[in-house]
């Protein structure tokens, strides 16, 4: 497997970590809101 493969689809496990990261965050936000 080329090394330019590998490391694009590592890329998009970091990318889509950091996307369900800020959806959860923004959840957390307008519960915490919410409750205030």
């Amino acid at each position: 497997m080329p090394m330019g493969q590998e490391n694009d689809s590592s890329n998009q496990q970091v990318g889509y970590l950091f996307f369900e990261l800020e959806i959860n965050l923004h959840f957390y936000i307008d519960l915490f809101q919410y409750l205030r």
